[in-house]
C-alpha cells in the first residue's frame, strides 16, 4: 500500500505563508517524502496505489465504472474511510479552519473532497495524466491562487507574534491558581522545567485570536472534540494581551436557526439571577470573515435530505467565559467528586428555580472543577457549564402537554425511560437522573470495583441499543432502567469503600423510590408501538 499526505503550502510562517522555514527546508532535504507537522498542511492528498485485484485493498471510495455509491461499503474501505477522515479532523483541530479541499488518489483517478462543519462534498472520480484530462490541473492552479481565508483559514487567528508568546510564558508563574500555569506552559506546547527553552512541538503554534475588539493568545486546546460535524467545540485557555490575564475561550458552531438560542443568552439569564456554581460569560461573537459576515456552513446548501428532514447552516460562535476550570475527572477523591456534584446540583436547582431553564445535557464533560489559589490555600468547587442545549421551562411544560419528544443531550448519561421512549417528553426529572449516571460512571471508571466486570458494565449499561423495527427508532437504557427498579444497587463497594458504599446505596433508594411511582407498562402501551 502506497500512501502520502502532502501539502500546498505551508500554514505555520508569519511573514510569508507560501514560504517554509530554513528548518522545515533542511528537514526535508534530509529526508525528503517525510511526513512533518498537521500545522503545515494545507490540503491533505492520499494516494493508492495498489493493484485493484488485490484481496485487501483498502480504498475509501469507489472508482469503478459501475458503482452505486461513493463509498466502497467493505471492512477495508471502511477502515480507509475512518483514515482519510481522521487525517483531515486533524487539521480541523490544529488549525483554525472554517472548511477544508482534499484530494482522494487511486492509481490513474481522484475525487476532490470539500469539508466543513456541516457536511461533506465529494466529486465525481475523473481521470488525470492526459492533455484531455486537465481536472486535477485545474484543482492544483485554483488551489494556488486562492487567499488563506478561501482555502478555509479564519482570517481572526493569526500566527502569534514571538513577543507576545513570551508575555504570556512571563505571567505563567503569576496565574491563579497552579493548574492555569500548568495549562499555559500546555498551551504553548513548553517546558515547565525550563519554559524559555521554546516549544517542544511544531504541530501546536501559537495564534493571536481577535475577539470582541481584544487580542489573544492561543494555543492547543484545552478541550477538544474529533467529530468533523456539528457543534465541533473547542475550548482555549486564552491570554489578553493588554490585559495581562487568562480566560477561556469557547470556539464551536451553533446552528442557524431560530429555535436554536445561542448560548450567551443563557448566561446572561443565569448570571442576572444570581445562579450560584455557573460559569461567568465576559462576551460573545458570531465570528465573521474579512468581508463582515458571518462564517457559515456551506455544504448544506447541496445537500437533499430525505422527506421530514431539513438541511440547515452553521455558524461560527465563540464565548468568553472569566473561569479557566478543570474537567471532573481531575476530582482528588470521592469526598470532593461528590462535593462537585452537589455544587453542580445546586446549580442545575437554582437554574430551574430562579432562571426558568432545564439545563437537558448533564454528562461529565458539563461539571467542571473551578480551582482558586496556590500550594496549600486552594478553593475547589463544582461549575455547571455547556448550555447550548438548554430549555426554558415554559418550553419544557409546553412540550409536555403537546407530547412533544426531545433526544436531544449525551446519550450515555440520558434517563433510563428518555431512552427507553423517545418520544416521551422529556421531563425536570430526566435532567436530575443524568447526574445519577455522571455519579456511577465516575464511580466505575475510577475506583477499584471487584468482582465487576467494567467493559460489560459500561456495554451494556451506557452503551448498548437497538434499532426498533416498527419505525427505526433507537433504543436502548434496558440495563439502567433494570437498575433504577431492582432492589439492589448496581455498584456495592462494602469491602472497599464503606462511605461509599452507603452513599451508593441512598441514591439507588431515592432513584428506586422514585421510580416505584412510574407505570412503566403504561409507558409501553403509549409509546413502544
Amino acid at each position: 500500500m502506497g500512501q502520502t499526505t502532502s501539502s500546498h503550502a505551508p500554514a505555520c510562517e508569519q511573514e510569508n505563508p507560501d514560504v517554509l522555514s530554513a528548518a522545515s527546508i533542511e528537514t526535508r532535504k534530509q529526508e525528503p517524502g517525510r511526513f512533518e507537522s498537521w500545522a503545515e498542511l494545507v490540503v491533505p492528498i492520499e494516494v493508492k496505489v495498489e493493484d485493484w485485484d488485490c484481496e485487501d485493498w483498502d480504498c475509501a471510495f469507489t472508482f469503478g465504472d459501475e458503482r452505486k455509491h461513493h463509498l466502497e461499503r467493505t471492512e477495508h474501505g471502511v477502515n480507509a474511510l475512518k483514515r482519510f477522515v481522521k487525517h483531515v479532523g486533524q487539521l480541523f483541530t490544529r488549525h483554525h479552519r472554517t472548511h477544508v479541499y482534499a484530494l482522494y488518489v487511486f492509481l490513474h483517478q481522484a475525487r476532490i473532497l470539500y469539508f466543513d462543519r456541516a457536511y461533506t462534498l465529494v466529486s465525481e472520480p475523473f481521470k488525470y495524466g492526459t492533455r484531455q484530462d486537465v481536472t486535477l490541473h485545474t484543482f492544483f492552479w485554483r488551489i494556488a491562487r486562492m487567499s488563506r481565508e478561501q482555502l478555509g483559514f479564519d482570517p481572526t487567528a493569526v500566527l502569534a507574534n514571538p513577543d507576545d508568546v513570551r508575555s504570556m510564558l512571563a505571567y505563567a508563574p503569576d496565574a491563579p491558581s497552579d493548574y492555569v500555569e500548568e495549562q499555559i506552559y500546555y498551551a504553548l506546547s513548553v517546558d515547565r522545567q525550563d519554559p524559555l527553552s521554546g516549544s517542544t512541538s511544531s504541530n501546536w503554534p501559537a495564534y493571536e485570536l481577535t475577539m470582541c475588539g481584544r487580542r489573544y493568545v492561543v494555543g492547543r486546546p484545552m478541550f477538544s472534540k474529533p467529530s468533523l460535524y456539528g457543534r465541533c467545540t473547542r475550548g482555549f485557555l486564552a491570554y489578553d494581551i493588554e490585559g495581562r490575564v487568562v480566560r477561556f475561550i469557547k470556539d464551536c458552531w451553533r446552528p442557524d436557526i431560530d429555535s436554536a438560542r445561542p448560548e450567551h443568552e443563557a448566561y446572561k439569564r443565569l448570571n442576572g439571577a444570581g445562579v450560584e456554581y455557573v460559569l461567568t460569560c465576559l462576551g460573545y461573537e458570531d465570528v465573521c470573515g474579512s468581508d463582515g459576515s458571518w462564517q457559515v456552513t456551506r455544504t448544506q446548501q447541496a445537500v437533499k435530505l430525505p422527506r421530514g428532514r431539513v438541511a440547515f447552516a452553521s455558524g461560527h460562535y465563540r464565548l468568553l467565559i472569566k473561569e479557566v476550570c478543570r474537567p471532573l475527572t481531575d476530582f482528588q477523591h470521592f469526598r470532593e467528586l461528590t462535593t462537585i456534584m452537589c455544587d453542580a446540583l445546586t446549580a442545575h436547582q437554582d437554574t430551574w428555580e430562579k432562571a426558568g431553564i432545564l439545563h437537558h445535557d448533564i454528562s461529565p464533560n458539563n461539571i467542571l472543577i473551578h480551582e482558586d489559589g496556590r500550594g496549600l490555600e486552594i478553593e475547589r468547587c463544582g461549575m455547571l457549564c455547556d448550555w447550548d442545549l438548554c430549555k426554558d421551562k415554559e418550553q419544557v411544560e409546553l412540550d409536555q402537554k403537546r407530547g412533544m419528544p426531545d433526544s436531544r443531550g449525551t446519550r450515555y448519561f440520558r434517563s433510563a425511560l428518555s431512552l427507553q421512549f423517545p418520544e416521551r417528553p422529556y421531563e425536570l426529572s430526566d435532567d436530575i437522573e443524568s447526574f445519577v449516571h455522571v455519579y456511577y460512571y465516575c464511580v466505575v471508571r475510577f475506583h477499584k470495583n471487584y468482582g465487576i466486570n467494567l467493559e460489560y458494565f459500561v456495554e451494556t449499561t451506557f452503551e448498548e441499543g437497538y434499532l426498533r423495527k416498527a419505525d427505526g427508532a433507537r433504543i436502548s437504557g434496558d440495563k439502567k432502567l433494570y437498575h433504577m427498579t431492582s432492589t439492589r444497587p448496581p455498584l456495592s463497594l462494602r469491602y472497599q469503600n464503606r462511605i461509599l458504599h452507603h452513599l451508593l446505596k441512598s441514591i439507588h433508594e431515592l432513584c428506586r423510590e422514585h421510580y416505584s411511582a412510574v407505570d412503566i407498562e403504561a409507558l409501553r402501551k403509549r409509546y413502544d408501538p
